[in-house]
């Protein structure tokens, strides 16, 4: 095994294994799984009687086999399975690390380019070497330890994408997986494949105001998305600029002929960057460890947040998708401090000259400063639609 993959391994479900020599299994050396479709007549497949796969994936605790230390799966706070509590993860031992070699990254990917980095991870873009599609691969800078703070937010984050239900307005996530860094002794590189993005719409708008139809667009889309991971119980608590993505379909191009903007069809504005995703309510899963509340870029976060009131998360995600919207439409970026961003928080959110009354009355709302009084995802949703079908350009927000 030459890495650790979070999508569930085969061994987990009683595989049988071909036996190499007596040699080899005493001395622990991993044995070769073959395909039944790979058996001939002449060879039959046969268990390997003296190194058991180990419990079975169903009602079995976690246990010691000689040699090896069973460790069971991460239960997932995502999640109401039961089962999952026994399921065995990987078994782990001491002298394998040694022989690990080899990168599933490098065998099965050709990088293309990077496309973003933070203070924990880069993500670039690579094309798969067999099925010739290019993914976003999100994987951490340097080597993190089991039983951090680090990894538990890599895993979090992994178990918020792996349990939200498909919605084309929510980044895809395809697989996961871990691999042992050469940087620092017995630590891991951590690594998400994702559905790749052709650009942010930060990189989009940068310098000049987003058009009014591409804003609406951009503000339909990202409240459809939010409404969906609302109704999951996950709040994104990082929505901004540059963790809004364009998936252009094939064929159609940013800016048309006469250098105007092209409006951005249903599915074409994705909501990424899970890094900081929690619980909004209390979720049905027993998780492992307790969901963490990590505070995203402060220039897009409500007062309450930053003062640590985290009673109502969903709230937080629709004042920053407001202060998302404002930026865009300004061609400004948000200030870090001073006297407008304490005006942003404080019901005093300036006009715009290039928004209708409608637009701009909707962000205003978004970033009331009471959470109470900010409308859910839904109700965003419910009146940009009616004002939008309508045409109505002064039409007021109702609270």
């Amino acid at each position: 095994m030459n890495s650790q993959d979070f999508v569930t391994p085969a061994d987990q479900f009683d595989a049988e294994y071909d036996v190499m020599n007596c040699s080899q299994r005493h001395a622990g050396t991993l044995v070769r799984q073959r395909s039944p479709a790979a058996m001939s007549p002449m060879r039959m497949k046969r268990v390997n009687r003296m190194a058991s796969p180990g419990p079975s994936a169903f009602g079995l605790k976690a246990s010691k086999n000689k040699g090896r230390t069973v460790g069971p799966c991460y239960r997932s706070a995502f999640s109401d399975m039961e089962e999952e509590q026994a399921l065995v993860g990987w078994m782990e031992r001491k002298e394998e690390k040694a022989m690990v070699s080899g990168s599933r990254y490098r065998d099965e990917f050709k990088e293309t380019g990077m496309l973003g980095q933070g203070a924990f991870c880069k993500v670039y873009s690579a094309r798969h070497k067999l099925d010739g599609k290019v993914y976003a691969i999100k994987r951490t800078l340097r080597g993190v330890k089991r039983q951090t703070p680090e990894f538990a937010q890599f895993l979090q984050e992994v178990q918020v994408l792996s349990n939200v239900p498909y919605h084309p307005g929510v980044i895809r996530y395809y697989t996961s997986w871990t691999e042992p860094s050469t940087d620092v002794y017995d630590t891991e590189k951590l690594f998400i494949q994702l559905e790749a993005g052709s650009s942010t719409i930060k990189n989009l708008a940068l310098g000049d105001p987003l058009p009014e139809t591409a804003l609406r667009a951009v503000a339909v889309q990202v409240l459809e998305a939010l409404e969906h991971l609302h109704g999951c119980g996950i709040a994104h608590m990082d929505v901004k600029p540059s963790n809004i993505l364009i998936v252009r379909r094939a064929g159609r191009e940013m800016i048309d002929e006469t250098g105007s903007m092209v409006d951005f069809a249903e599915g074409e504005i994705k909501l990424g960057d899970f890094g900081l995703a929690t619980a909004c309510r209390p979720l049905k899963g027993a998780g492992t460890q307790a969901l963490t509340v990590q505070e995203g870029d402060s220039c897009y976060l409500p007062l309450e947040v930053m003062n640590s009131v985290y009673t109502q998360l969903d709230k937080a995600d629709v004042f920053a998708l407001g202060a998302t919207l404002w930026e865009l439409a300004s061609g400004n970026e948000l200030p870090s401090g001073g006297k407008l961003y304490e005006d942003l928080r404080r019901d005093k959110v300036p006009l715009l000259p290039n928004l209708t009354t409608s637009m701009m009355q909707s962000i205003r709302m978004m970033m009331r400063f009471d959470p109470a009084q900010r409308p859910s995802a839904s109700q965003a949703l419910l009146r940009l639609r009616r004002v939008g079908s309508g045409g109505g350009g002064s039409a007021a927000m109702s609270s």
